[in-house]
């Protein structure tokens, strides 16, 4: 409260990292049965994916699996990002950009005791600009011949809330009013 009658400050939402997993598995349907595991035993989820390239099947499955609800995203190129439905394209520099600057305003916490800390936070410090064979600069992540599938997870699950999350605002007149 703002000592100024029912007024309220709001204050900037916070993310805390406080778990990860990890599980190499090689047929959509283990990753699609697994996930549905996981989410069993969870109270309050928002499940998000890439379903770029070879993650595109996986929309559907999860929708025959009931999962909802559910955030199909395909990172592109560019800088920009739109959402239709369950499905959304982001653009990998803003992915990237959107986890760097809440890290860097405190907006986004790593928590000092999630296990595999230095795994994820040597995934983000992998992260860099790189030339193209055209000349155009891309983000990369983890090096050559490696992945930051933690990192890029941790971004998905943090794009979905800043920027992609549905949101509803609803404009009335204040009825019993006069003035």
């Amino acid at each position: 409260m703002t000592g100024r009658g029912w007024q309220q400050a709001l204050t900037p939402p916070e993310y805390t990292v406080v778990y990860t997993e990890a599980a190499r598995l090689d047929e959509a349907t283990d990753v699609v049965d697994w996930v549905v595991a996981r989410l069993l035993k969870l109270k309050n989820w928002h499940l998000t994916f890439d379903m770029s390239g070879m993650g595109a099947p996986l929309l559907s499955m999860f929708q025959a699996a009931k999962v909802s609800p559910l955030l199909g995203v395909t990172i592109t190129a560019g800088s920009a990002y739109d959402r239709r439905g369950n499905t959304a394209r982001v653009s990998k520099a803003l992915l990237f950009e959107n986890a760097a600057s809440c890290l860097e305003t405190g907006t986004l916490r790593i928590a000092h005791d999630l296990p595999e800390r230095d795994a994820l936070l040597a995934e983000m410090q992998s992260v860099e600009y790189a030339e193209t064979s055209s000349g155009n600069l891309t983000l990369k992540a983890g090096g050559r011949g490696h992945h930051a599938d933690r990192f890029s997870a941790l971004c998905l699950a943090l794009i979905a809330e800043t920027h992609l999350a549905p949101q509803k605002m609803v404009v009335s007149k204040i009825a019993g009013y006069y003035g």
